[in-house]
């Protein structure tokens, strides 16, 4: 018995509502801050791409085996052998902060959306 293989549909894209308040929440959730003028950029531009997404239901992929690589990959491995690495000093060298041997940076604190940075003491 053959697998039967779940193949998307896109038909639906371009029957959805692509709206300012569409681009603002998707904005939102990826938390993007846009301006108005992005909105208004970015508004006809995700109409076109999901418009070419609803033709891939065009296609005739009928006997067509699925793929997720259209080119065979390959590892790439070499042989895992230890090798001397920095030392802590050479390490540490180049860091504008270190403290007890440590690398040291500004903790962050998201507040309300917006990540605060910390003053390094």
């Amino acid at each position: 018995m053959q697998k039967k293989l779940y193949k998307p549909s896109f038909a639906s894209f371009h029957l959805m509502k692509i709206d300012r308040e569409t681009i603002k929440h998707v904005a939102d959730v990826a938390r993007l801050r846009l301006t108005e003028e992005e909105i208004s950029e970015f508004l006809p531009q995700l109409g076109d791409v999901l418009e070419s997404f609803a033709k891939l239901d065009e296609v005739k992929t009928e006997g067509v085996p699925p793929s997720i690589q259209p080119i065979e990959l390959k590892n790439a491995m070499r042989e895992d052998t230890p090798k001397d690495s920095l030392t802590q000093e050479d390490a540490l060298a180049n860091s504008p902060a270190t403290k007890d041997g440590y690398f040291k940076d500004r903790g962050g604190i998201m507040q309300n959306g917006d990540l605060n940075l910390q003053k390094t003491a």
